[in-house]
């Protein structure tokens, strides 16, 4: 007999197998509000370390850019001239590339912790068929001006309000110009770190060196940032518990 397969990202694989861990314990003596508010403290703190972490992304390639591009200014309260710092580009570079990669990481630990509080959000509005986005805006920030964008707003069931053609076209158009401006910050971004890897050059070996490093940390975060779906065999736990008792 055929297994049945998926095509799962990261995230919705979490969501499904939490859903299927909740299953096991129909009494919630495991998966009750008090770990749900556990996971909604971990949540805040996933997203105040990527504020953390975009605040640092701005600032190092702003100073790259200024670097590599030429300019100087003067660093605040030091008292000399950022290009006066020994090898100021390499550590820019280095620094950029490394805040870049943790930021992705951060930004997909943050959309993990999300997707836990929705699942429990999920299993409480599913009864009474309500869109469990509405009890998700109480527990964690959700930028909700994009839920209202969208064609179709509730998460289950129809719209109150169908929105139309104008309507569709015109919140589609900016959202396609959003995901042009985040794919925008990336192509500057990695341009920066081109442009800087292409002023150190490739002479001796700790160049080569660095330069494959930088690119390495630039390959992981793009690799972590797209959480591209891959075919997952759906596994009957009923089954394979009953085959485990049967072999000892």
């Amino acid at each position: 007999m055929a297994s049945l397969k998926l095509k799962l990202s990261p995230n919705v694989r979490l969501r499904m197998t939490l859903k299927r861990e909740m299953a096991l314990d129909p009494d919630r003596k495991v998966f009750n509000d008090g770990l749900r508010q556990k996971y909604i403290v971990m949540h805040q703190a996933a997203i105040s370390k990527q504020e953390g972490l975009i605040r640092s992304f701005i600032l190092v390639d702003i100073a790259l850019a200024v670097v590599a591009f030429g300019k100087d200014f003067s660093i605040p309260g030091v008292g000399f001239d950022l290009q006066d710092i020994p090898a100021a580009l390499h550590v820019l570079i280095a620094a950029s590339s490394l805040v870049s990669l943790f930021l992705c990481i951060s930004f997909q630990n943050a959309l993990l912790y999300a997707a836990v509080v929705d699942v429990f959000n999920d299993r409480e509005a599913s009864p009474l068929l309500l869109d469990p986005d509405w009890i998700g805006a109480g527990d964690i920030f959700n930028e909700l001006f994009l839920k209202t964008s969208r064609a179709k707003m509730d998460h289950r069931g129809g719209d109150f309000y169908r929105s139309g053609g104008a309507f569709k076209l015109y919140y589609g158009v900016l959202s396609f110009f959003l995901s042009l401006s985040v794919f925008s910050v990336a192509i500057l971004h990695y341009y920066l770190i081109g442009y800087g890897l292409w002023q150190v050059g490739l002479e001796g070996w700790f160049s080569v060196l660095f330069c494959l490093s930088a690119i390495v940390m630039g390959l992981a975060s793009i690799m972590v940032f797209i959480s591209p779906s891959f075919n997952f065999e759906v596994v009957d736990t009923a089954a394979e518990a009953e085959s485990f008792q049967k072999h000892q």
